[in-house]
């Protein structure tokens, strides 16, 4: 591959194999085994781990989220979890309850992109002993169970939360961002996000057709950005590589991903 001069080029390449059928996603996760009694916030596991936390009388015992005291206003929530990409989302979790009564409540609800909140169960005083709810597809994702209780021995319990998701299809092609100019710096790590001079797909890696389809005027001053997938169908040593005539900038970030998940940045 030849590259012109002063241009660079970031490439996101991401590895993927097929396994056949294969169950929904685990996005994130948390069966509270690892906590000890109190413990107000943690960390749940998968795809896209991100925190939760409890307030207001909800915390850790017994290995699970339990409302432990009094209060109208307790809550388990999570933190935004990156979604992108996934669909056919299902919030999985199980129930249980002790001496609740009068008007003690149990709801959840979620919020996509951090708009408003939607209720996905309304307020109720036993819950069903396990549910498997319908999430939109977003970006970002919270997810929070709120707690109302009247007495200090009014309980409610949450266990094996868990969140899937169906995951994207791999395709033959690849992303780009054509910018026209030079990274502040010199360096790949300034590539804009915004403001490129066309986006689109493309099917090679061939930098110099590109350049002359979408700025033919200027074959020096120039920056693109590719992601993408390469489908690995067997299981051995593959070499990437690129090269130049003349000292661009050029880097190759390989994550190993299955069954083609979307693309996500750290």
């Amino acid at each position: 591959m030849q590259f012109s001069s002063k241009s660079f080029y970031l490439f996101l390449v991401f590895l993927t194999t097929s396994l056949g059928a294969f169950a929904q996603e685990v996005i994130w996760q948390d069966n509270f085994d690892s906590y000890s009694n109190g413990t107000v916030t943690g960390s749940g596991s998968g795809f896209a781990p991100t925190t939760w936390s409890s307030a207001n009388g909800v915390d850790i015992r017994g290995k699970k989220i339990q409302s432990t005291l009094r209060n109208s206003n307790g809550r388990w929530r999570i933190a935004p979890i990156n979604i992108t990409g996934f669909t056919n989302l299902t919030w999985d979790f199980i129930t249980s309850t002790s001496n609740v009564e009068s008007t003690d409540r149990f709801s959840a609800r979620y919020r996509l992109n951090g708009g408003s909140w939607e209720t996905v169960i309304s307020t109720v005083l036993i819950p069903e002993p396990s549910y498997s709810l319908a999430i939109p597809s977003g970006s970002t994702l919270e997810l929070e169970i709120r707690f109302s209780t009247n007495e200090n021995d009014d309980k409610y319990e949450v266990d094996n939360v868990v969140l899937r998701g169906d995951l994207p299809p791999c395709d033959s092609q690849l992303d780009y961002e054509f910018y026209d100019l030079i990274p502040t710096g010199n360096t790949i790590n300034n590539i804009p996000k915004t403001g490129a001079l066309e986006t689109g797909q493309i099917n090679t890696f061939n930098v110099n057709t590109l350049q002359s389809t979408v700025d033919p005027t200027d074959a020096d001053t120039y920056s693109i950005r590719y992601s993408g997938y390469v489908h690995i169908p067997n299981s051995g040593a593959y070499t990437f590589y690129t090269s130049s005539d003349d000292g661009s900038s050029k880097s190759l970030i390989m994550m190993v991903i299955m069954d083609c998940k979307s693309v996500r940045e750290t």
